[in-house]
């Protein structure tokens, strides 16, 4: 079912590393649709209340702690649903942050978005039917002018398998997606373009015995790699990430 929060590392990658404009709506449709999908309840044993996640540049083969590339906050409830989420640039201020609300059967129904000084950028409403998978998404402008509607369908597991955006006036394509999962329900295969019958690119997700993910390919719409990222985790004693190094290429970049 599509209705709790749950960071693992796919979706949080998505958010925090890449600018992908998915669309005419905004460049920030990709966070929504990964709210909307796989952002499920967290496994964690303890009450969460925020995590911090920054990114730094590697120079040399060293992490620069001087040189941050962009700092993320997330803020939880006492259920462990995300309520907020803070995104920061490179110099360490504000760009964005989205507001999260549920209903009391903790399905998330509203997103809010905002610029850096709390002034509205979108809204999105999400619909479900009654056995809980998400069907529908409304997505309004600042000005509370309906500006999109996005469609689901799911797979029998209420994994969202495919999603189709259009705009609210004249029902133009914006932005269709498609998603593939492993047998242990980790998105493998992800595909994207404009509308239904275009080109677009392709991303491929990779993961080790334990369900990791370890890495991207993406692949642009004729078919050429542009990016492979591979990821090496550092944990605590209590197996905790703390610390990620991704390389692209085989180059160190984060």
């Amino acid at each position: 079912m599509e209705k709790k929060i749950k960071f693992f590392t796919i979706s949080l990658f998505l958010i925090l590393s890449s600018e992908f404009v998915l669309g005419l709506v905004n460049p920030f449709d990709i966070k929504c649709f990964y709210a909307t999908d796989r952002l499920e309840q967290t496994d964690s044993k303890a009450k969460i209340k925020s995590i911090e996640q920054s990114k730094f540049y590697i120079f040399n083969s060293e992490i620069n702690f001087n040189s941050l590339a962009e700092r993320t906050k997330m803020t939880f409830n006492d259920t462990g649903l995300i309520t907020v989420l803070e995104r920061y640039g490179s110099a360490d201020l504000l760009i964005y942050w989205d507001e999260y609300k549920y209903d009391n059967n903790g399905f998330l129904i509203k997103t809010f978005s905002y610029k850096n000084d709390s002034v509205l950028r979108d809204k999105k409403l999400n619909k479900y039917d009654k056995k809980g998978i998400i069907t529908k998404q409304m997505i309004y402008d600042e000005k509370g002018q309906r500006i999109a509607n996005s469609f689901y369908k799911t797979d029998e597991q209420g994994r969202v398998v495919e999603m189709e955006q259009f705009s609210a006036k004249g029902h133009n394509p914006l932005l269709y997606v498609t998603k593939k999962y492993d047998i242990d329900g980790n998105l493998v295969e992800m595909f994207q373009s404009i509308d239904k019958d275009g080109n677009g690119e392709r991303y491929v997700y990779l993961y080790d015995s334990d369900n990791l993910n370890t890495g991207m390919d993406h692949f642009n719409e004729f078919g050429d790699l542009v990016e492979s990222l591979r990821y090496k985790y550092t944990f605590d004693e209590n197996g905790n990430w703390v610390q990620r190094t991704i390389t692209n290429m085989n180059v160190l970049v984060f």
